[in-house]
């Protein structure tokens, strides 16, 4: 986890100042994966602390057109002058102790991915029946289990985990094998992302993301794909500032087959 540590001297702050400040946190927390966001002014004395999962999220926020923007208005309009610092936070301290049922965040562990395995079934089904009910499917928590179990059975997905310090797992995804034609290669589906309500924005969908980009690269896939929402914007700022670029040239059909 990191931290940007922001530091100004203010002028006389206008109310446009305080509806950009107010904005850019909101585009921070929602679309750049900022686990937390805290300002403190006192006269003319500020100073903000945002935490991040990665570097590349804060060079990804950083470079983001409406706050580069108000970096802009922040020179010539509001700041006499200011000093940003990046630094990782490599040990936390807390009193009392985090409760167990709180969402993950700058106060918990950090997170990380790993393979599932059989003993995963049962949670996983619990996260996988919540997944196809998202995409209006009917709960059926047998049927997520057996499709779960059948996977790791057959060894024809790779589906990758990320559990918490108390090893309850937050979130999930999954890749098909497959290959382009074009290309002559192996490539990779990444059909299946999800995070619990409760630990978005924390840094879960970023590891597993990378977990699967690790595992492609080390089985020689030569790239791969995804599809989301055309309006699910916080999703597509993720994948983007992970370097993943949207096809602008193909659409994609789908084909219903009758009895299945």
């Amino acid at each position: 986890m990191y931290v940007v540590i922001f530091r100004a001297r203010t002028r006389d702050l206008d109310p446009e100042y305080f509806t950009v400040a107010a904005r850019m946190r909101e585009l921070a927390l929602s679309e750049f994966g900022c686990l937390e966001f805290q300002a403190v002014t006192e006269g003319h004395d500020e100073v903000a602390l945002s935490y991040w999962p990665d570097e590349q999220s804060i060079r990804a926020w950083k470079a983001h057109a409406e706050h580069v923007l108000a970096q802009q208005l922040g020179r010539q309009r509001w700041y006499e002058s200011y000093v940003v610092q990046v630094a990782q936070v490599t040990r936390e301290y807390h009193h009392p102790a985090p409760q167990r049922d709180l969402p993950p965040g700058p106060s918990g562990t950090a997170i990380s991915a790993r393979s599932a395995t059989f003993d995963d079934v049962a949670a996983l089904a619990t996260l996988f029946d919540q997944y196809r009910q998202f995409y209006d499917q009917p709960a059926d928590l047998a049927l997520a289990a057996s499709f779960i179990r059948a996977r790791l059975e057959r060894a024809d997905s790779q589906l990758f985990v990320a559990p918490d310090a108390d090893g309850i797992i937050l979130g999930f995804c999954q890749i098909y094998p497959t290959h382009c034609s074009v290309a002559a290669a192996p490539i990779g589906v990444l059909y299946d992302l999800f995070v619990q309500p409760r630990a978005r924005r924390s840094g879960v969908a970023r590891a597993l993301l990378r977990a699967a980009q690790q595992h492609a690269t080390a089985m020689g896939l030569a790239r791969l794909d995804l599809s989301t929402a055309r309006d699910n914007r916080p999703a597509q700022r993720l994948y983007e500032s992970l370097g993943w670029r949207r096809d602008e040239i193909f659409h994609t059909y789908s084909l219903a087959l009758a009895g299945a």
